[in-house]
């Protein structure tokens, strides 16, 4: 009988938005319970906000002047007005006060900047998979890491949900956000 050899091929497919893979790493790691008390409480407080979104007569104009404006002014005053209305809803949604003012902000920030959370998962650390409309919203997305604006939001409410001190970490993967990038930075037809 010949030796046949067979070869793998990958293929990857690229969408006009994709999503980007954040994660959250604690040491000491926390307990499975505390990981998804995190999750639970981020992705109930995005399904509050994502609904806000699709159906608030006071956000949706909010979203709607935000296609029409480029002043960096105007921008993060619509930015502040959502910040208050998201907290006033995951207030009435019963997320837990002491994160409610960390996570909304976070989620006006994103709004502002096309960048969505599709979901939050637990494993080997929390995954935290953002969607983004655009190169210009994944290099902010970047920013937001890099400059510890994702660390101020996600540590103070891990060490509130673990009732302890932990240092957290707040990553991408560089494989990981270069093939994003290049699947937002490629023509749509050439994939």
């Amino acid at each position: 009988m010949p030796f046949r050899r067979f070869a793998l091929l990958h293929i990857y497919v690229c969408f006009e938005t994709e999503e980007m893979a954040v994660h959250v790493a604690m040491n000491p790691p926390m307990a499975p319970t505390v990981e998804q008390d995190f999750v639970s409480e981020l992705n109930r407080a995005n399904a509050i906000i994502d609904q806000l979104i699709r159906t608030s007569l006071d956000v949706i104009p909010l979203i709607e002047q935000l296609r029409q404006r480029t002043d960096e002014f105007e921008i993060e005053c619509i930015r502040h007005d959502l910040e208050e209305i998201f907290k006033a809803a995951m207030s009435r949604g019963n997320i837990t006060a002491e994160i409610v003012l960390n996570f909304a902000n976070m989620l006006a920030f994103n709004s502002v900047r096309d960048i969505q959370i599709r979901v939050a998962k637990p494993g080997d650390s929390i995954v935290i998979y953002f969607l983004c409309e655009n190169v210009k919203s994944l290099c902010k997305l970047g920013q937001m890491i890099t400059s510890g604006f994702m660390h101020s939001v996600f540590a103070p409410a891990i060490e509130f949900l673990a009732r302890r001190p932990t240092t957290v970490d707040v990553y991408v993967r560089a494989n990981e956000f270069y093939f994003t990038l290049l699947c937002l930075s490629s023509p749509a037809d050439k994939g």
